[in-house]
């Protein structure tokens, strides 16, 4: 059976999260190979990107919910809330 396609929506943003989180945890193994002021770098860089990775996905959620549609299984459910995301600045984003 094939995936709805807004299940495959809700799953590839997922595993661009799940994605992060290995790479969070592979750097993180690098430390004692790697100069402290790049480690650090790279480290708050992975951090951005977790925590953009995480917003993505939870504003397609946002518009599923708005949709009435229910989550795929194996995804997260959202962290934050509409008002939220309606909220949120984003000075340093290439749109601005």
């Amino acid at each position: 059976m094939e995936i709805p396609f807004w299940d495959r929506i809700a799953l590839k943003y997922q595993e661009g999260v799940n994605d992060v989180e290995t790479m969070v945890k592979t750097w993180n193994n690098m430390k004692n190979y790697v100069v402290e002021q790049r480690y650090n770098e790279v480290k708050i860089l992975l951090y951005i990107q977790y925590k953009e990775a995480k917003r993505w996905r939870d504003t397609c959620f946002i518009f599923n919910n708005f949709l009435k549609k229910n989550y795929q299984k194996g995804v997260k459910m959202p962290t934050q809330t509409l008002e939220y995301f309606k909220s949120s600045k984003f000075p340093f984003a290439p749109e601005n």
